[in-house]
């Protein structure tokens, strides 16, 4: 695949986790290496999680979560306290961290989610002191990623620099990693953090960097404690190919390796395409679940089909100065495809536009202290941002995938399997291919699961990963992984193409 659809290292993370520490079995002696009640188990068929080194058994576990919707990994967890830990003088307190661990089955090939979370609350309900001698209480917890410093209030002076050069800086003090897919970006600027978090130090400089009129970025911090940086743009139009992976069965295909199964059984190679195909129920490449959600009209109300930014320049006799911002468009479209823009017979796009006024502002670097784009980057970045919450694919895997990352570029395919959904398909590329177009635009998709299957060519193809989530319920027993996929250009409807 390409290399501009990759999110490359720049920098490692030095910050240290806690060490986890619990019986081995005998490992270290050699005995019973692929037991399933062995070490490397732990956080394979559930997560593993311990607070003050004591470890939850999985009927402890009710619901988990770890979300990466945000900037930075958080995790909601209930806790059934089975063994009367938190009666005592164990009730989590100030500075006492959540360590999670879920464990990848392919171990020489993906990282497992190792990470220490701050504890922000617990909550449990009101019991009489009766059950609470009984043990057995309901513990709910959320929290965040521990990254000492993150929110910590400082003064300092970062100098002159780009986007790049200062997030360099600034994860070197957090100890955490920077990856990102820019080589550099045309925004230098003098930086300081006057008393405020540096969360929001770094947040506004993401949001006002600036790469080029085509680039527009966003930013988060991953389970591996790296900051990415990233152009979306840069994914969106990146070359669409496919990677190889490695396919491992769920907890019903023997997951957790024990006596009768080998490595080979969590690492059967093949194609990085996610599916709902029947072929591939039982791995962590199924498409248990799926939903498209459309919020165009509540984003064009917000934010219109254009924007235009203003504001007044003290350096310039012109002084008010207006730029049209526009949503960006992918370089390579196929035949049907096209942006979001309201119905084909209308140009109502062109007259729902916002006007935003930023105030006043100096242009000149030397003195304003903010770079020439500074203004601009902040209102492109957002817009184009936003485009992409207008119309997206939620999809859940049966199970856990280390091999998805977000902000990955990846093919999707979704097929239909009643004789309604295989019949209107037929009557779509048939009127498709009467028309002109490519009557099947995502036939690679469908070489790869190739039967008598309809392959949904609306809904296939090839999503960036704005989001995951990682779950697991008692009742279900498994770890799943949810994902939120992004498109910016959809298929046009068919019956709307004169």
């Amino acid at each position: 695949m390409a290399l501009d659809s990759k999110i490359l290292t720049r920098l490692e993370p030095t910050l240290e986790l806690d060490k986890l520490q619990f019986k081995s079995y005998g490992e270290q002696d050699g005995d019973n290496p692929g037991d399933s009640h062995g070490s490397r188990a732990l956080g394979v068929e559930f997560p593993l999680i311990m607070i003050n080194n004591y470890r939850f058994n999985q009927e402890d576990i009710s619901n988990f979560e770890i979300s990466l919707e945000g900037i930075i990994p958080t995790i909601s967890l209930t806790l059934i306290d089975n063994q009367s830990y938190f009666t005592a003088d164990q009730f989590p307190r100030d500075g006492d961290v959540i360590n999670v661990r879920i464990a990848s089955k392919a171990k020489n090939d993906y990282k497992d989610i190792r990470i220490d979370f701050d504890i922000d609350d617990v909550d449990s309900p009101p019991r009489s002191n009766f059950a609470q001698g009984t043990g057995r209480g309901k513990y709910s917890f959320t929290g965040r990623m521990k990254i000492p410093g993150l929110y910590a209030e400082d003064c300092k002076e970062y100098g002159l620099g780009t986007s790049v050069e200062h997030l360099e800086t600034m994860v070197t003090d957090l100890k955490i990693g920077l990856a990102s897919n820019i080589d550099a970006s045309d925004d230098a600027m003098k930086v300081m953090t006057s008393f405020e978090p540096m969360l929001d130090t770094i947040t506004d400089l993401v949001s006002h960097s600036y790469v080029s009129e085509d680039s527009f970025q966003t930013f988060s911090i991953d389970p591996w404690y790296y900051l990415n940086y990233v152009d979306m743009n840069l994914l969106l139009n990146a070359e669409e190919s496919f990677e190889d992976g490695l396919a491992s069965m769920d907890i019903d295909y023997n997951d957790i390796l024990g006596p009768d199964a080998t490595e080979a059984t969590n690492e059967q190679k093949t194609s990085l395409v996610l599916s709902s195909h029947e072929r591939l129920a039982g791995t962590n490449l199924h498409i248990n679940r799926y939903s498209l959600k459309n919020n165009t009209g509540s984003s064009v109300k917000k934010n219109g089909y254009k924007r235009v930014l203003q504001f007044f320049d003290n350096d310039s006799d012109e002084g008010l100065v207006s730029f049209d911002i526009e949503p960006l468009t992918s370089t390579k479209l196929k035949d049907i495809a096209e942006p979001l823009k309201g119905r084909r017979d209308e140009e109502r796009y062109k007259s729902e536009i916002k006007y935003k006024y930023m105030g006043r502002r100096h242009s000149d670097p030397e003195t304003s202290n903010t770079h020439l784009n500074y203004t601009f980057a902040e209102l492109h970045n957002k817009q184009n941002l936003d485009e992409l919450d207008k119309m997206y694919l939620e999809v859940e895997l049966s199970s856990y995938n280390p091999a998805i990352r977000k902000y990955q570029k990846i093919p999707i395919a979704i097929f239909g399997q009643t004789q309604d959904q295989i019949g209107a398909d037929i009557a779509v590329k048939g009127a498709k291919e009467k028309m002109g177009f490519d009557a099947k635009p995502t036939a690679d998709l469908e070489d790869e699961l190739s039967d008598k299957t309809a392959i949904d060519e609306f809904l296939s193809g090839f999503y960036v990963v704005g989001s995951i989530r990682y779950t697991y319920k008692k009742s279900e027993g498994i770890v799943k992984q949810h994902m939120k996929l992004l498109r910016r250009e959809w298929n046009s409807r068919i019956n709307n193409i004169a």
